[in-house]
């Protein structure tokens, strides 16, 4: 099976259409001029794409989503299950990051989101801090974010391997890859809904309904989270399963 697809970063589409919808908004208060555009999201989603690995700043660094092990018919037991539990250890790890980031942009977009036009120079400075504090927690989500997908996508590449690992004559094979696929068609099919929603969200977004649109991405982002972390559920759920009926 290809998971190109699947690993495909979502960052760019998600962050031009934040950028988008906050400049937006900005406009509407006649104060873009004054601010400066952030980076282009392009410059985020290339940057190198995380795993277990981190900087000496505590950064996560990853890499693109591939198998990490020799053919698991030359492993021995224990060294799948070594492999699974890292896998389970890493997801835990970057969910809760993810998580976090997620939260942090929520909390400053509703700060930004309650300010009001500035009038005076002092309602400046707290609009402009406001907007600053929105549009980085909206850059530095896509980094978690990605390493969480990545770390996902190395799952379904480690449960497809196992189960294929079983032996031709088990009963439980067929079922457990039928399963597999099952699952994976539901949850790109859940995936694409998401990227779908929100290429559409800000051209559907007229004058006035910036911040509407602002507080719809945040929920499709938390709806984004949910789908994957009931990914990760199914998947170690049919790991455990397939390991289950090999060992």
């Amino acid at each position: 099976m290809d998971f190109t697809d699947s690993a495909n970063n979502p960052a760019t589409l998600d962050y031009s259409e934040f950028e988008t919808a906050v400049n937006a908004w900005h406009e509407y208060h006649r104060t873009k001029s004054a601010v400066a555009r952030p980076g282009s999201a392009l410059e985020y989603s290339q940057a190198p794409a995380l795993a277990n690995t981190a900087t000496n700043s505590g950064t996560m660094i990853s890499f693109p989503p591939h198998r990490e092990w020799r053919a698991l018919d030359m492993l021995s037991s224990p060294a799948i299950v070594a492999h699974l539990n890292d896998l389970i250890m890493r997801c835990a790890a970057v969910n809760e990051a993810y998580r976090n980031a997620l939260t942090k942009l929520q909390i400053t977009t509703h700060l930004f989101l309650a300010k009001h036009s500035p009038s005076s120079p002092e309602d400046r400075a707290v609009y402009f801090d406001a907007f600053a504090r929105a549009q980085n927690a909206g850059q530095a989500i896509f980094a978690p974010q990605q390493t969480y997908r990545n770390a996902i996508v190395t799952f379904y590449m480690l449960v497809e391997d196992v189960v294929y690992l079983l032996p031709d004559v088990d009963a439980n094979k067929e079922e457990m890859m039928t399963k597999f696929k099952v699952g994976t068609s539901e949850a790109e099919k859940n995936e694409d809904d998401v990227r779908r929603f929100l290429r559409e969200l800000v051209g559907k977004t007229s004058k006035g309904n910036e911040s509407r649109a602002l507080l719809t991405y945040l929920e499709t982002a938390r709806q984004r989270l949910k789908n994957w972390n009931e990914e990760e559920a199914r998947l170690q759920a049919l790991a455990e399963e397939a390991l289950g009926a090999l060992l």
